[in-house]
């Protein structure tokens, strides 16, 4: 496996969302799901918009432009998967990519995206992620994006993203009880 894919399943193992997916699952198939998703939202970030990798490869950031938003799967890849991952994303998809999809697209504008972010646990709370963030921003900006969005389902990210100069534009609480917290950032001004 990828060690920049192993570094997001590290840090998102245990993400309110996935939990929430993956609930009374074996561990087996849970790791190959998140080893499939996140090496392939990786992959498309990488085609589509931008990646930035600590020196050191502790930590990573991905983005979009919203020309490639949202990040998604090509059906190519989606027909070549076992049939119990797919299940899962699937799942996943219904939780997550379409509530907070449309509620970019409605007020999105000139946008990038941040599809993910990851700081290996020996480097939280060193600057990573904040050196992460602002090298995606001035990267949006170089490319004249006005705005940057990210979302999350984790409320203990809600402080560090404000303090980062986000602004929680919005929250949604699905049926299943998964919330959804949007942030924005203005980029020009």
């Amino acid at each position: 496996m990828d060690k920049h894919t192993q570094l997001f399943i590290s840090a998102f193992e245990h993400d309110p969302l996935f939990s929430f997916v993956f609930e009374d699952e074996n561990k087996e198939l849970t790791k190959q799901t998140l080893e499939w998703y996140f090496g392939n939202i990786l992959e498309y970030c990488r085609r589509h918009g931008q990646v930035i990798i600590t020196p050191d490869e502790l930590g990573i950031i991905s983005w979009v432009g919203d020309k490639h938003f949202p990040p998604h799967f090509d059906k190519d890849i989606m027909e070549n998967v076992d049939k119990k991952i797919l299940e899962k994303m699937q799942r996943y998809e219904e939780l997550h990519e379409h509530f907070l999809e449309d509620y970019i697209v409605e007020h999105g504008i000139n946008f990038g995206y941040i599809a993910l972010l990851a700081v290996d646990d020996k480097a939280r709370g060193k600057g990573y992620a904040k050196s992460l963030i602002n090298d995606a921003l001035n990267q949006m900006k170089a490319k004249g994006l006005n705005q940057c969005w990210l979302t999350t389902e984790n409320a203990e990210n809600i402080k560090f993203y404000e303090k980062n100069g986000f602004r929680l534009v919005h929250q949604i609480t699905t049926n299943l009880g998964v919330a959804g917290y949007f942030f924005s950032i203005k980029l020009s001004d």
